[in-house]
């Protein structure tokens, strides 16, 4: 087998133990944080009857606690990453820059924009 072949065979090998460790990480990661109510649907709320304050504040609590789990989710898979792509960057420097790059821009958009902002308790909801 030539130098070429073993590289070759060498890259998928380290293709498919990525894509395996990949899978066992993010089902590990559902296994600690499960979406609320066991599936996505469970989570949508019904507009068509009137809620009270109570129950609105209640939904909104509820809310900001999925978003902060998945906000956390999302930060965990993202260190994985980064030290992933921090350990193989003496390999493959531009490709490791790349993600380091990639996954830095989506934390920091997750964090700017994806991240619940918390609702006063005292808040005049007719307002909001």
């Amino acid at each position: 087998m030539t130098n070429e072949g073993i590289g070759i065979s060498l890259r998928n090998t380290v293709i498919v133990h990525g894509g395996v460790q990949s899978v066992l990480l993010l089902w590990i990661l559902r296994m600690l944080f499960p979406p609320p109510g066991g599936s996505p649907r469970a989570a949508i709320v019904s507009v068509s009857r009137t809620m009270s304050l109570d129950e609105l504040r209640k939904k909104a609590e509820e809310f900001q606690v999925t978003i902060s789990r998945r906000n956390l989710r999302e930060y965990i898979a993202a260190l994985f990453v980064f030290a992933s792509a921090t350990l193989n960057f003496s390999k493959m420097r531009i490709g490791s820059a790349l993600i380091i790059a990639g996954v830095s821009y989506v934390v920091y958009h997750l964090h700017s924009r994806g991240s619940a902002r918390i609702v006063p308790k005292n808040a005049a909801w007719g307002h909001i």
